[in-house]
């Protein structure tokens, strides 16, 4: 898995710590709940599966499929 870093300047981090985040895992969570929603729209564009009958492990199935099949390549589902 890749690493990412992130900057904030000392007022953010001292600002959000203050409210008791954790920023670490916070961001960690964002990203994936984002991952699911991205996961749920690409399968939702891509197929005919309704993502909130599917189980995680079917939907890893199916996203592994598109994107073995070439269907999920970079800013491929971009639509802004």
């Amino acid at each position: 898995m890749p690493d990412y870093t992130i900057t904030l300047t000392a007022q953010e981090k001292i600002v959000i710590e203050a409210f008791g985040i954790n920023i670490q895992r916070w961001i960690e969570k964002a990203l994936r709940h984002k991952a699911l929603r991205c996961g749920d729209r690409a399968i939702t564009m891509l197929t005919s599966y309704n993502p909130s009958k599917l189980t995680l492990q079917e939907k890893i199935d199916i996203l592994t499929i598109l994107y073995n099949e070439g269907k999920l390549d970079f800013g491929s589902l971009r639509n802004d």
